[in-house]
C-alpha cells in the first residue's frame, strides 16, 4: 500500500511540475487586415469569381446537354402509354434533377477548395514574416486572431507591424496606423478563411 502512495504522490509532484511549465509567449495577427490592407482580398474574391464563372459555364452547357437528350426521349415517347416506357422517361427525368443538383454541389465545393487554396497561398507568404517579427519580440508562438482567441491585449498584436512589412516588400507607402487607447482590450474578429468575407 505504501508503494502505491508513493507511486501516486511522484505521479501528483509530476503533473504540478508540468502545470507549473510557463505557457509561450504569443503574438496576434488579423489575418483579414492584412488581406484588406495588401488588397489581396479583392484579388481572391476576383480568382474564384473567374474561376465560378468558368466551372458555372460547363455546367450550364452539361444541363443543356442533359435536357435534349431528355426531350429526344420525350418525342420518341410521344404520347405512349406503355408502363415501361413512361418509367424509361420517369428515371430520364430524375437522372436529369440529380445530376443538377450534384453540379451545384461541384460548382460550391470548386468555390471552396479555389477560396482556400488563395487563402494558403496569403498565409504562407505573411507567415515567415510574422515569424520574424514574433522573434523581435521573443514570442514563440504567432496566434490568428479569429482562431478561437477570446481575448488579447493591444500589445499583443503585430498586424500592423506585419502589414508595413509588406508594404515595404512591395514598394508600397505604409499607411499611418491610430494608436489605440492604453489599456484598452482586443477582441477576436472572423476569419479569412471563414466563408465568405466567413489560409
Amino acid at each position: 500500500m505504501r508503494l502505491k502512495l508513493k507511486h501516486f504522490a511522484w505521479v501528483g509532484l509530476s503533473l504540478g511540475l508540468i502545470g507549473c511549465q510557463p505557457a509561450p509567449r504569443s503574438v496576434v495577427m488579423d489575418l483579414d487586415a492584412v488581406a484588406k490592407a495588401m488588397g489581396r482580398d479583392v484579388a481572391i474574391a476576383g480568382k474564384v469569381e473567374a474561376a465560378t464563372q468558368q466551372l458555372n459555364t460547363q455546367l450550364l452547357q452539361a444541363a443543356r446537354d442533359m435536357e435534349e437528350e431528355l426531350t429526344k426521349l420525350q418525342t420518341q415517347i410521344g404520347s405512349s402509354t406503355n408502363p415501361d416506357q413512361l418509367d424509361q422517361l420517369r428515371q430520364a427525368r430524375l437522372r436529369v434533377q440529380q445530376n443538377i443538383q450534384n453540379n451545384k454541389l461541384v460548382a460550391e465545393n470548386a468555390r471552396n477548395r479555389v477560396r482556400s487554396e488563395q487563402i494558403l497561398i496569403l498565409r504562407n507568404e505573411v507567415r515567415p514574416i510574422a515569424a520574424q517579427i514574433a522573434k523581435s519580440r521573443q514570442a514563440e508562438v504567432v496566434l490568428l486572431s479569429s482562431q478561437d482567441v477570446m481575448w488579447f491585449a493591444p500589445s499583443a498584436d503585430i498586424t500592423s507591424e506585419v502589414i508595413a512589412d509588406m508594404r515595404a516588400r512591395a514598394g508600397t507607402p505604409a499607411a499611418p496606423v491610430a494608436p489605440l487607447p492604453p489599456g484598452q482590450e482586443t477582441k477576436a474578429v472572423p476569419a479569412t478563411n471563414s466563408p465568405p468575407p466567413k489560409k
